[in-house]
């Protein structure tokens, strides 16, 4: 029952990582939309010191996140039971925060459009 019971909660956590790697990809496309178009500025300061590198910006913003996750996901999947439940509430925050900074994307693209 408790092989069962991982593999049901593994399956679960799968849909966050994959959220979050789509949603870092979002952040990444929109990032790169605002800063080159003046509509915003990236605030991390290592990253934006790559904005006037596109190429090794999606490297750094984009890819390395996603094979990241990859690799925490598979470590994930050797994890107990415990451990794989309480990953799932800060996939979900890590989900929530990507959504949030989005939106802002969003806010920040339109504002400079319209106004």
């Amino acid at each position: 029952m408790s092989e069962f019971s991982k593999e049901i909660f593994i399956n679960y956590t799968k849909k966050y990582f994959y959220f979050i790697a789509v949603f870092n990809f979002i952040d990444m496309i929109l990032t790169l939309y605002a800063t080159t178009n003046g509509y915003g500025v990236e605030i991390n300061p290592f990253l934006a010191r790559l904005l006037h590198n596109p190429p090794l910006f999606i490297i750094i913003k984009g890819i390395l996140p996603s094979l990241l996750l990859f690799l925490v996901f598979n470590r994930l999947k050797k994890g107990s039971l415990m451990e794989i439940k309480k990953s799932i509430f800060y996939l979900k925050l890590c989900s929530y925060w990507y959504m949030v900074v989005i939106a802002s994307h969003f806010v920040w693209i339109y504002y400079s459009l319209v106004f």
